[in-house]
C-alpha cells in the first residue's frame, strides 16, 4: 500500500531510527515506526549504534528516533549484534552519550528518545554531558514512553510537537525551499550541458589570469567558484510561508541570551579553519598588543567590487557604553564583540595597502588581528552611510 502524504513536513522526509528491535514485528517500536512509514516518512533502521564519523551523513534527516535500554545484574546486553555481559552495559551506556553528544553538536536535528525505562533515570544519565543537558534544555532532545505513542498517537505527539516548536517549523520549512532551488539549478543546468562546471570554472580562471602566485590564484578561484554556485541557488529560491507559525509576541529569553542572539545574527566570528585568502565587505580586526586583545577595532567598508584592489578602506570603532541612533560623523552598532555598542567614525579611517596575508593588518606600529565579519544588510548601512563621505563610481568587475 502506498504511503499517504501527511501535512506535517516533519514526518513527510526521511529520518533515522537506532533500536535493537526495529525488526520485531511485535515490538512497540517496529509498530510505531510501522504507522510513521503509513503518513509519509521514510526510514534508514539500524540496530545499533553507527560510527560517529557518519553523522554528517545524516545532515538531511527531519528526526533521529532512539532506543534506550540497559539491563543489569546477571543479564546480558547486546551491542552490535554481539551477546556481551551486563559489566559491559556501561560502555554501552557510554558510547550512546558520545554519539548523542557528537549528533546535537554537529547537526540541528531533533532527537527522540524514545524507551520504556524509567524516564527521570535516563535525564539524569544523559545530562553527565553538558552538550546533552543543554540541548535537553533547549528541546533538540525529547524523551519519551513508548507506552504513550501506541497507534496513531505517535503521529498525533509528533504533529503537536512540531507546532509547538516554532524554530524547528520555520527552518524546516525554509529547508524546504532551499532544497527545491537546489535541485532546480542542478536539473536546469545539467540539462543544458553535464559539463557545464568545467565552463563556468574556466571562465574564472580566466578572469584572474593576471594573477601569477598560484596558491593565491586558487584560493581566489574557489571562493568566486563557490559564490557562484550559492548565488546561483538562492536566486531560484522561492519565498517560503511562515503564516502558519504562530510566533510569540514576546519571548521567554533571559536578557544576557539576548545581545547574544542580536550579536550572532549580524555578526560572523572566524576561527581558525576560515581561509585567509579572501577579503570580506564587513571584515573586522581587533586590536593586538603585548599578547593580548585590546578595545579598538576596524572595519572594512569596501564596496564588493573594490576588494580585489592593493587597498583596503578601514574605519575605526572604538565600544561605547549605551547605544545612541547614527549621526552625521558615525555610526553605532548594537549587541557587537559582547559590547553594548559599537561606535565606527566616518573621520577616523584608515587606507593602507592590502597585504598578503588577510588574517592581520599593520597601522603604523599597531596591529589587528581578523576576528570575523559583519553580515549583510547591516554591513550595507554602515557603508552607505560612509558613501556621504566619498565620491566614487560603482564598478563591478569585468570578466574578460
Amino acid at each position: 500500500m502506498a504511503n499517504k502524504r501527511n501535512d506535517n513536513i516533519l514526518l513527510n522526509g526521511c529520518a533515522l531510527v537506532i533500536d535493537d528491535e526495529i525488526f520485531k514485528p511485535t515490538e512497540a517500536i517496529y509498530k510505531m515506526v510501522g504507522t510513521l512509514e503509513k503518513n509519509g516518512t521514510y526510514f534508514v533502521k539500524l540496530e545499533s549504534l553507527p560510527p560517529s564519523d557518519v553523522i554528517e551523513s545524516f545532515s538531511s534527516l527531519s528526526f533521529v528516533i532512539l532506543d534506550w535500554k540497559f539491563q543489569d545484574g546477571d543479564a546480558v546486553a547486546n551491542l552490535g549484534g554481539a551477546r556481551i555481559g551486563a559489566a559491559h552495559a556501561d560502555i554501552e551506556r557510554e558510547e550512546k552519550i558520545k554519539f548523542i553528544s557528537k549528533l546535537v553538536q554537529t547537526l540541528f536535528i531533533p532527537v527522540f528518545i524514545f524507551s520504556n525505562e524509567d524516564g527521570g533515570n535516563i535525564k539524569t544519565t544523559l545530562e553527565s554531558d553538558e552538550s546533552i543537558k543543554e540541548a535537553i534544555l533547549k528541546g533538540r532532545i525529547i524523551l519519551k514512553s513508548k507506552s504513550e505513542l501506541t497507534g496513531s498517537k505517535i503521529i498525533t505527539y509528533l504533529n503537536n510537537w512540531l507546532k509547538n516548536n516554532k524554530t524547528v517549523l520555520t527552518l524546516k520549512k525554509f529547508e524546504q525551499q532551499l532544497i527545491k532551488s537546489k535541485n532546480t539549478f542542478l536539473v536546469e543546468l545539467g540539462g543544458l550541458n553535464s559539463d557545464w562546471v568545467n565552463i563556468v570554472y574556466s571562465t574564472i580562471c580566466q578572469d584572474y589570469s593576471d594573477i601569477k602566485d598560484a596558491q593565491k590564484l586558487q584560493l581566489l578561484v574557489n571562493r568566486e567558484f563557490n559564490e557562484f554556485l550559492i548565488n546561483s541557488m538562492l536566486s531560484r529560491i522561492v519565498d517560503a510561508s511562515y503564516d502558519d507559525v504562530k510566533f510569540a509576541k514576546k519571548a521567554k529569553v533571559e536578557k544576557g541570551d539576548i545581545a547574544k542572539i542580536y550579536e550572532s545574527i549580524k555578526f560572523f566570528r572566524y576561527s581558525n579553519d576560515i581561509n585567509n585568502g579572501q577579503a570580506y565587505e564587513g571584515d573586522i580586526y581587533q586590536k593586538f598588543s603585548n599578547n593580548a586583545f585590546r578595545s579598538e577595532f576596524l572595519i572594512s567598508v569596501n564596496a564588493p567590487c573594490d576588494l580585489r584592489k592593493g587597498k583596503l578602506l578601514l574605519l575605526r570603532g572604538k565600544p561605547k557604553e549605551k547605544y545612541r541612533p547614527h549621526n552625521v560623523s558615525s555610526y553605532f552598532i548594537p549587541f557587537l564583540l559582547e559590547k553594548r555598542a559599537v561606535e565606527f567614525r566616518y573621520d577616523d579611517r584608515i587606507r593602507i595597502d592590502r597585504p598578503l596575508d588577510l588574517s592581520k593588518v599593520i597601522d603604523g606600529e599597531t596591529e589587528y588581528r581578523r576576528i570575523g565579519r559583519i553580515s549583510h544588510p547591516y554591513i550595507t548601512a554602515v557603508r552607505s552611510e560612509f558613501a556621504h563621505f566619498i565620491s566614487r563610481q560603482g564598478i563591478p568587475r569585468h570578466p574578460k
